[in-house]
């Protein structure tokens, strides 16, 4: 929380409280920016206080990005990377 709380703090003192924008915009604000920086889901609870990943899911899911290309492309460098570390080097001068 101590994101949120911060970043209630700095608008806070920037804005009128009285035509500001309201908490829950705020909070809705911080779980955004955390989605858009890659956080993952159940850190994104916890700042948010919320007891279940799920609730979290329900009300956020569709910002986190597809990451369908970026894990196979991980994935595949971490195949490629282990396979280079155990090739036998008669085989590669071949």
């Amino acid at each position: 929380m101590v994101f949120i709380m911060g970043l209630f703090a700095t608008i806070g003192a920037m804005t009128d409280s009285a035509v500001g924008p309201h908490r829950s915009q705020l909070r809705h604000t911080a779980a955004a920016l955390m989605i858009d920086e890659l956080a993952d889901p159940l850190l994104v609870q916890r700042q948010l206080g919320h007891d279940h990943v799920a609730t979290t899911l329900s009300l956020y899911g569709h910002l986190f990005p597809e990451r369908d290309e970026q894990l196979s492309e991980r994935l595949d460098a971490r195949f490629r990377s282990a396979h280079a570390a155990h090739a036998d080097p008669e085989e590669e001068a071949r």
